[in-house]
């Protein structure tokens, strides 16, 4: 336990310990004036034990309960009753995790405690989840989400999202599982929770790894420790190593693989969550079959197994029986192996095992028979007073009808009148909306159309400047591969002083191939990362990463089609600047847009001076919570009447044909919607200035 939680711990020791001294001196006239003191002091320090030491809050739990419950206070029993849920959830023991969620979700109901119910909905949720009965699960999380969307609680409704993402990504709907995971990351960025937004970059990574996008699932694990690290967030930081272990894994770099697993096993040993601890188990066996270590293999695997059967986790144990059948029958041991497989199919048939689906059935059905009973005298009172209130109600129409018959065929007519007369201008009015309503759409339409008009033709720009620049080091490869082939012949007739210096040459020539393989590989990954369909997340980028590759871009792009232009291109960039929290797709597209209209005014310059030298000098600074890129080339410039409009949609100082309009309009928005800042100084003749200004998060 950590320094500052042990002060807590003791500081809430000495508060008991003040209780029981107040107990002794008052005897019997103390009554139960501190029992809900005590009880809520018992559950603080449970909460502190429930991640490291589990039997311990289970005892501080244990008797928060029971003081609560002699003196009736509902409040604290609830809470103990879920926070018990939550201590034997960690261990492992779904059954009694069910069972004490249950008895919360019942108090809860019956005081009428909003966000206590919603609280109680999740943690079945999240039960059923480790089950791997994901449709109950999902129930319960739109449960809690309806709930929590009606009180207004914005961090658990963040929560809910996460949980509901989840549950989509097991059941392998990828494109509803990172929809809900988006409006948690936003909701949570919103709010300032780091610790959620840790939680949900790890869920996101998830959702990519699954389907084997393991370059983005590294990025967000990576950003899931990096804030994990900052919070000092010992959970979150196991979650994080592991799926980082996961991701190499894949990647067939083993060693890293091993090296995060076992980071992820010694954390989770210390909180001694279970579930946790079986997975990374198994994780490891499965490095080491791949790494061919077979003995450590199967270790890691049964004990993962044994784990995992003690709690009932059924996804861990299916996963740990089809491995070790694996292992065994890669040693020819068929005999182990069928009897693995045996089981791994069970297993995979049946949601539960016997036992925990007798166990968790019985809960559910008592727990309905309890809702329903509770339901069924709830709704007799309500019967009952809803008979009273008829009886009276009926009294006062009677004695009112005479009258009130009067009083309505007056306004009867009055209303007919003013009805005919409404009618007339009311059909007019209706006329011209729908005529409005359809001069709008179809501007609406025109508008979208020409705007992804404008998007695509960037992106063909910027194929035809990658294509331009990939040949360069494609044909390094194949020239370098041709005379390879050739110097190979050499080498089967050579004597063997010539073999040895024919040797060196095909090395040097096969480093060659290497480097320029590499430079291709690294233009078609940037290529990609523009191209990414999944905009609108955010995440933590480094602005002067994103300047070098976009003013590359933007250059390659020009250079496909002019060919003889050159410029030189200074870079200004501030060493060590802070990463922000942008949409990286929408800032390289605000910036490769501004980059263009400078080469573009570069270009029409140099066409009128042909001894103009073009230049355009990048700069990035930190100035007090805000990173300020600047752009400045010495172009053409802009006249002063032109300025107040070159933000507007469709405006265009180019000649006709030549632009649309929505470039410096659309960076102009994107910019706009990360709380940014865009502006642009002008000297017509002399050249221009763009500065953007975006806030550090």
């Amino acid at each position: 336990m950590y320094a500052q939680d042990r002060t807590f711990v003791d500081s809430l020791e000495k508060e008991l310990k003040g209780i029981d001294a107040y107990r002794l001196e008052m005897g019997e006239a103390a009554g139960h004036t501190k029992d809900s003191a005590e009880a809520d002091i018992l559950k603080e320090i449970g909460l502190e034990y429930l991640s490291i030491n589990p039997e311990t809050a289970q005892t501080y739990l244990e008797k928060s309960l029971k003081i609560a419950t002699a003196a009736n206070y509902r409040k604290g029993m609830a809470a103990a009753y879920k926070n018990l849920g939550v201590c034997y959830t960690t261990m492992g023991d779904y059954p009694n995790a069910l069972k004490h969620h249950f008895n919360a979700l019942k108090i809860n109901k019956e005081i009428n405690d909003q966000k206590g119910i919603a609280s109680a909905f999740n943690n079945l949720g999240n039960i059923y989840s480790y089950q791997g009965d994901y449709s109950t699960a999902l129930k319960y999380f739109l449960d809690a989400l309806k709930i929590r969307e009606s009180i207004g609680d914005k961090k658990a409704i963040a929560a809910s999202y996460n949980n509901i993402g989840s549950i989509y990504g097991q059941q392998g709907n990828y494109t509803e599982a990172l929809k809900y995971q988006q409006l948690s990351i936003q909701l949570k960025a919103e709010i300032g929770d780091k610790a959620g937004l840790a939680s949900s970059y790890n869920n996101i990574g998830k959702l990519y790894f699954d389907q084997l996008k393991n370059r983005e699932a590294l990025r967000y694990f990576n950003n899931s420790l990096e804030l994990s690290t900052e919070l000092e967030d010992e959970a979150g930081k196991g979650k994080a190593y592991n799926n980082i272990g996961s991701v190499y894994g894949a990647m067939g770099e083993y060693d890293k693989a091993l090296s995060f697993y076992l980071q992820s096993l010694n954390i989770k040993k210390q909180s001694g969550n279970a579930n946790e601890i079986a997975s990374t188990f198994i994780n490891i066996g499965s490095v080491y079959y791949k790494k061919g270590n077979l003995n450590e293999a199967i270790n890691y695997e049964k004990n993962g197994l044994q784990i995992a059967t003690q709690i009932g986790s059924l996804p861990d144990m299916t996963d740990a029986c089809e491995k070790l059948s694996e292992i065994y029958a890669s040693q020819n041991n068929y005999k182990e192996a069928y009897k693995f497989a045996t089981r791994f199919k069970q297993l995979n048939d049946s949601i539960f095992n016997s036992e925990e689906n007798r166990k968790i059935t019985e809960l559910q059905m008592q727990h309905e028979f309890n809702l329903k009973e509770s339901e069924n005298k709830a709704e007799q009172i309500k019967k009952d007073a809803l008979q009273i209130a008829e009886l009276k109600k009926q009294r006062i129409i009677r004695n009112a009808s005479i009258s009130g018959l009067v009083v309505l065929a007056i306004l009867i007519f009055i209303l007919f009148r003013r009805f005919t007369e409404k009618k007339k201008s009311n059909l007019a009015l209706s006329e011209a909306n729908n005529n409005l309503a359809l001069t709008l759409k179809n501007l609406q339409d025109t508008q979208f159309q020409l705007v992804q008009r404008e998007k695509m033709a960037l992106l063909g720009q910027l194929i035809a400047g990658i294509a331009h620049e990939i040949r360069n080091p494609l044909n390094f490869v194949n020239n370098f591969s041709e005379i390879s082939g050739e110097m190979l012949d050499e080498f089967l007739l050579a004597d063997n002083d010539e073999r040895e210096n024919i040797a060196a040459q095909l090395r040097y020539n096969l480093n060659k191939i290497l480097e320029h393989g590499k430079r291709a590989d690294h233009i078609v990954e940037t290529m990609l990362e523009h191209n990414n369909s999944n905009s609108g997340v955010k995440v933590i980028s480094n602005i002067n990463t994103l300047c070098e590759e976009d003013i590359a871009l933007a250059y390659y792009s020009l250079r496909a089609n002019k060919n003889n232009f050159n410029c030189t291109i200074r870079k200004d960039f501030q060493e060590n600047i802070p990463a922000i929290h942008i949409i990286p797709q929408d800032i390289h597209r605000a910036l490769i847009n501004i980059f263009n209209n400078a080469f573009d005014t570069l270009v029409e310059k140099q066409k009128s001076e042909p001894t103009f030298l073009p230049e355009i000098i990048i700069g990035t600074e930190q100035k007090e919570k805000t990173i300020i890129v600047s752009v400045k080339d010495n172009g053409m410039g802009i006249a002063a009447n032109q300025m107040e409009k070159i933000f507007q949609p469709f405006y265009t100082t180019k000649p006709a044909g030549q632009g649309t309009g929505l470039g410096l309009s659309l960076a102009y928005e994107l910019i706009k919607a990360h709380d940014g800042e865009i502006s642009i100084q002008s000297e017509q003749g002399k050249g221009s200035t763009v500065r953007i200004t975006l806030p550090i998060s």
